[in-house]
């Protein structure tokens, strides 16, 4: 009884010794799902409370086929950058300068403030047109 415990043991452990998936090996596939996952949750943000989940479930659908993933997979490889700390605070740290060179450019291109008040920001999907 002790071996075939031992041997279980060995062939879940070989059985489990896969290559990273490639998200979780590469830096800039990682952070370009992590602009998409970003984007799509300040879209889905727009929508009305009513059909937010639906509008996610879409949004996530779309990004799973951009970068070749299931559904099931994108989930587990989000909680597998979280568990790797120090990997995830530099994503995050690059997704933040991404993020922040797209904002400048589209300031520049555009002329003016390419972040709007809180306060001032209007329906931009004309979603309580009457």
């Amino acid at each position: 009884m002790k071996h075939l415990i031992v041997l279980s043991c060995f062939v879940l452990f070989l059985g489990c010794k896969e290559e990273l998936h490639p998200l979780l090996a590469d830096d800039d596939k990682a952070l370009s799902l992590l602009l998409d996952l970003n984007f799509a949750n300040i879209a889905v943000n727009k929508y009305p409370t009513l059909v937010r989940d639906s509008a996610a479930q879409d949004f996530k659908s779309q990004i799973c086929r951009i970068h070749n993933l299931k559904e099931e997979e994108l989930d587990s490889v989000i909680w597998l950058m979280q568990n790797d700390f120090d990997r995830y605070s530099n994503l995050y740290d690059m997704l933040k300068d991404s993020l922040e060179n797209l904002e400048e450019r589209l300031s520049d291109e555009a002329g003016t403030q390419a972040r709007i008040p809180y306060k001032q920001l209007k329906d931009s999907l004309k979603l309580k047109q009457r």
